[in-house]
């Protein structure tokens, strides 16, 4: 029991950790700390879930399964349910689709008629946000994501604070950028963080910093099981190219 007592600590101080991270409110805190066991429960499914099931880390690992099996599937099968029902869902679900096979300028379309049906909502906002990115938009896109940032609490899902750096150094604002960066392989084990620091790293003539960061991410490649090692490669194998 004892044993058992511990580890419901554990789990509760964890997603204490979460909350404050994400802005989600001290109350959380208190409540975990509070009701270890009933708090974490709740917590996990009131907002660790929705948040894992929305992050771009989260769809990307479900698109690579599917892709792997069938290329072009996810795509046609979006296609079709938005022909029979033209729905917020099934417009976000195309848009991601287009993402997937890199279809940026299509996506960019599919997300921007989600956001006139619902011009607040922030997952919306974030989608355009990333995909502008690779559209030239860098700009529009540091704009939202300073919004979405400045929330109370901030958004931080659909990797925000990621597209937040990439605008950043998109419009040169290299210093900003670089404690962007900074601050989120901090915070995250995810290496598409690092693979975007690295080519903007390169892209700025600092190589050195770069092979910094490419041994620090062979480290944490390393200690990944097997099927994460399998989801980070192409991520690994950008970070290899910058250095």
């Amino acid at each position: 029991m004892h044993l058992l007592a511990l580890l419901h600590f554990a789990i509760a101080i964890y997603f204490a950790i979460h909350a404050v991270r994400t802005g989600q409110g001290l109350y959380w805190v208190l409540i975990l700390l509070m009701f270890p066991l009933l708090g974490s429960l709740v917590y996990c499914f009131a907002i660790w879930m929705p948040e894992m099931s929305q992050s771009r880390g989260a769809r990307q690992a479900v698109r690579t399964v599917k892709q792997a099996l069938q290329p072009t599937r996810e795509l046609q099968d979006a296609k079709l349910a938005l022909e029979q029902a033209d729905t917020l869902r099934n417009r976000l679900a195309l848009g991601d689709a287009l993402v997937a096979q890199k279809q940026w300028a299509s996506a960019l379309e599919q997300f921007e008629a989600a956001l006139a049906r619902d011009p607040e909502a922030p997952d919306v906002q974030a989608r355009i946000a990333e995909v502008g990115l690779w559209t030239g938009a860098a700009a529009r896109a540091l704009d939202i994501t300073n919004a979405l940032l400045a929330r109370t609490p901030p958004f931080r899902q659909n990797d925000v604070p990621l597209s937040h750096a990439r605008a950043l150094a998109a419009l040169e604002r290299r210093d900003e950028a670089r404690s962007a960066f900074m601050a989120l392989l901090d915070e995250t084990e995810n290496l598409e963080v690092a693979a975007h620091y690295a080519e903007w790293l390169k892209v700025w003539g600092d190589f050195t910093a770069v092979r910094e960061l490419r041994d620090e991410a062979l480290r944490r490649y390393e200690r990944l099981p097997k099927h994460s090692k399998e989801l980070h490669r192409e991520a690994i194998a950008r970070i290899k190219a910058a250095s």
